[in-house]
């Protein structure tokens, strides 16, 4: 019986580092930012099927329309990895909860 509530509460203190954890993931949001404001200056050197964008339409057109295009996405994209780990988070808060509430009920059947 003994060895059931120290595994219970090993497996509580992983979730409650998780818990502590989680958050900080979400400043991994700043790497794609990072990326958002660099990548329209240089992929119009990137080589495609028929030549880089910089020849094709002109430097400035190439990030213009790169700069459009990361405008559109970016936040798209923060917002989804912030609902991911919001729900990472809601999910580990309900398995603690769930965890919790078994070890309550042990007890008082235990009683």
């Amino acid at each position: 019986m003994e060895n059931i509530e120290n595994v219970k509460s090993e497996e509580e203190k992983h979730l409650e580092r998780q818990l502590i954890e989680l958050p900080k993931k979400k400043w991994g949001v700043l790497k794609l930012i990072l990326i958002g404001i660099i990548g329209p200056f240089l992929l119009p050197y990137i080589p495609m099927r028929r030549g880089s964008m910089f020849y094709k339409m002109g430097y400035e057109d190439a990030v213009l329309s790169f700069g459009l295009i990361y405008l559109a996405v970016i936040p798209f994209a923060c917002y989804m990895h912030f609902q991911k780990v919001n729900e990472e988070i809601f999910e580990v808060e309900r398995k603690l909860r769930l965890l919790r509430f078994k070890q309550k009920e042990s007890e008082e059947s235990n009683n």
